[in-house]
């Protein structure tokens, strides 16, 4: 089992790049991903087995396991639209959360 950092965040983060550097250079194991690419480029299989989470999550280039993520570096991720996402504006402001279609009320 490969302890795993979850690197969440939007794809040209500067800031972000930098963690990412230095837990590579640290020889820690990285899945970056962008909730933006959900569900189209990113892909989660999980269930629930005895109170674990247990499944995958994917994009073009990797995989990981869910059990092997340990820690998460949450940095303000792009919204992938779903109902109650608050996503960035362009110029970094957060917009109002996305209202939920007629058929989810």
């Amino acid at each position: 089992m490969t302890d795993t950092v979850l690197v969440v965040d939007g794809p040209f983060e500067v800031g972000t790049d930098l963690v990412m550097e230095r837990l590579s250079s640290s020889d820690i194991p990285v899945f970056r991903m962008d909730t933006a690419d959900f569900p189209h480029g990113l892909e989660l299989r999980a269930t629930n087995v005895d109170a674990q989470w247990v499944g995958t999550l994917s994009n073009q280039y990797r995989t990981v396991a869910l059990a092997n993520v340990k820690a998460v570096y949450w940095n303000r991720p792009i919204c992938s639209g779903s109902p109650g996402c608050r996503s960035r504006t362009p110029t970094g402001h957060v917009a109002p959360p996305v209202s939920a279609p007629e058929a989810y009320s």
